[in-house]
């Protein structure tokens, strides 16, 4: 049995405290990745100050015309928010709460898992997967960012953990004594 952890902690980097979490955070939320208008309106949040919309490509941008215009700005982004923007660092895990619109409140963890334990293949039962079907022809447009990108991104949301700016949210650290996970 392979005895290799696949969820463990890592080096995560946090914005400076001065950076409001609401304009910070942005959530991918799968019913919006192609609603145009839902991008409008984060950027429209966003605005005037650092996010991490600044680092990521959202799907309804993957087919356009000015993508390799996006990705360097991604790079261009991830370099400046390197040198003047992560401020902090946890190195273990982040709790992280969001609450929806309608009062659910969903938890996660941030942490660092192995993509050698990750497959989306059909069929496959890797130790890590996708919880919705991967549309292969949406991977290299997002390899592109990955190349020479000077940091890993989760879901949505990289270098941080996700917020909502519409609702409340709560972060907590928990330091590399946090055994990994199996």
């Amino acid at each position: 049995m392979n005895k290799t952890p696949c969820f463990s902690p890592a080096h995560i980097l946090l914005p400076s405290e001065q950076i409001p979490v609401g304009q910070w955070g942005c959530v991918a939320c799968d019913q919006f990745t192609s609603d145009r208008s839902y991008w409008e309106k984060a950027a429209q949040a966003a605005a005037g100050g650092p996010s991490t919309l600044d680092l990521i490509l959202p799907e309804v941008y993957l087919e356009e015309d000015d993508v390799d215009a996006r990705i360097s700005a991604i790079h261009a982004a991830m370099d400046d928010y390197t040198r003047n923007v992560l401020t902090r660092a946890v190195d273990g895990f982040i709790y992280v709460e969001r609450t929806e619109q309608s009062g659910r409140v969903r938890q996660g963890l941030v942490g660092r898992i192995d993509l050698e334990a990750y497959s989306y293949a059909e069929g496959a039962v890797p130790a890590i997967r996708p919880s919705e079907h991967t549309v292969e022809s949406r991977i290299p447009p997002r390899m592109a960012v990955r190349r020479g990108a000077r940091l890993e991104t989760p879901h949505g949301c990289p270098a941080a953990p996700m917020a909502s700016s519409r609702a409340g949210s709560a972060l907590k650290a928990y330091p590399s004594r946090t055994p990994a996970m199996p």
